[in-house]
């Protein structure tokens, strides 16, 4: 009877932490599907770049407003919305490959890269401290201030994005920034 009891302890904890990651992935990303696409408007967090695979081991970053394209012309009839193809992307690594998608991406002219498993390993903590990475705790961002090359700066950035940060160029000092979103 003990072992019964605490089996199913244990399973509602998995369940109930299950349900917290989910719930907070959902809200990460609100954060790219929001806004109005239909009529030309972008959405407030236009500039945040959304990481897709398009092969196993291949990655590209995108704009949100450029990934909404490549949703509209080859997905939207497989998906209820915007934000359950985000989700697909984002939980289960849905790869991007068919050649309309690809031909649009190749349009963008932007890089691909690989994964590179000795940045992808390590936790946040270890890359900011490893790349001497500037945190705000105020703003809950993180900002990349040293020089990288692209490949390592790709996977700092994809990194974070799949911890749930938010990931931009900030224009006007010329730094990528990733943020941590606070939600309600």
């Amino acid at each position: 009877m003990k072992k019964l009891i605490l089996f199913i302890l244990i399973v509602t904890l998995f369940n109930c932490s299950d349900k917290k990651d989910l719930k907070s992935i959902n809200q990460f990303i609100n954060l790219f599907s929001k806004g109005d696409f239909e009529n030309g408007l972008p959405t407030a967090n236009d500039s945040f770049f959304y990481f897709i695979k398009i092969n196993k081991n291949e990655i590209v970053k995108l704009y949100n407003s450029d990934l909404y394209s490549i949703y509209k012309n080859k997905y939207s009839n497989d998906y209820r919305g915007y934000h359950y193809f985000l989700l697909e992307i984002f939980t289960n690594d849905l790869i991007i490959n068919d050649d309309v998608s690809l031909k649009k991406i190749q349009n963008l002219n932007v890089e691909v890269f690989e994964i590179d498993n000795s940045i992808h390993n390590k936790n946040i903590e270890e890359l900011i401290e490893k790349y001497k990475l500037t945190k705000n705790e105020e703003f809950s961002t993180i900002t990349i201030k040293t020089r990288l090359d692209q490949k390592t700066l790709n996977n700092i950035t994809y990194k974070f994005f799949k911890n749930q940060y938010g990931v931009f160029d900030d224009c006007i000092s010329g730094y990528t920034r990733m943020a941590k979103p606070k939600y309600e």
